[in-house]
């Protein structure tokens, strides 16, 4: 998707002070600036693609299919509108 890019996690993540009400920080880094087309088209790709890297998007209908496969879930918090 970005070949050439850098990416880091930052805060908590990087500083070992997760806690379970802790987000996960991701900074990609790429070479060229971006207009904000192309930044929001390459969030929606990040979005599209993200199951590929254990991110998933799913409805609370399909919670109990993910239930059967997990031996631990932990609540971070819930997204605010």
């Amino acid at each position: 998707m970005l070949p050439n890019a850098e990416i880091y996690v930052f805060s908590g993540a990087a500083e070992n002070r997760l806690t379970v009400l802790s987000d996960v920080d991701v900074l990609v880094v790429i070479d060229a600036p971006l207009i904000p087309r192309e930044r929001r088209r390459i969030k929606a790709d990040i979005i599209w693609n993200a199951e590929k890297y254990g991110f998933h998007v799913i409805s609370r209908i399909e919670l109990p299919m993910y239930l059967k496969h997990m031996r631990k879930l932990v609540p971070i918090n819930k997204m605010k509108q």
